[in-house]
């Protein structure tokens, strides 16, 4: 999924929600001429945020999914991505299979 923001007046961003405690998406932000993005991740209630600097105008940004491979087990490689000019930069990863709740964890 993406989308293009021209966030040079504002606040612009894509998430996905999973519940309270799982969730992630990019976002950004333009202050002083420059625009700030960031990817965050949620998982079981704990934040992880990167960030990358671009200059302001336009700026994609996008969730990617990759399916496991046949080696690979587990949830989908979930990848954030902020690209300009059609080039990636500010990229963020997570694993899909750590955004799924575990019983053995409990609520």
């Amino acid at each position: 999924m993406a989308t293009t923001v021209n966030v040079t007046d504002g606040v612009g961003g894509l998430g996905t929600r999973y519940d309270e405690r799982h969730h992630f998406g990019p976002k950004a932000r333009t202050e002083g001429g420059t625009t700030q993005v960031t990817a965050w991740a949620a998982v079981a209630g704990l934040l992880q945020e990167w960030h990358d600097t671009f200059p302001s105008g336009p700026i994609e940004l996008r969730i990617e999914f990759q399916a496991p491979n046949e080696v690979a087990t587990g949830g989908d490689r979930i990848r954030l991505l902020a690209l300009v000019a059609g080039r990636a930069r500010g990229k963020a990863a997570v694993l899909g299979s750590d955004l799924a709740p575990s019983p053995a964890l409990g609520p």
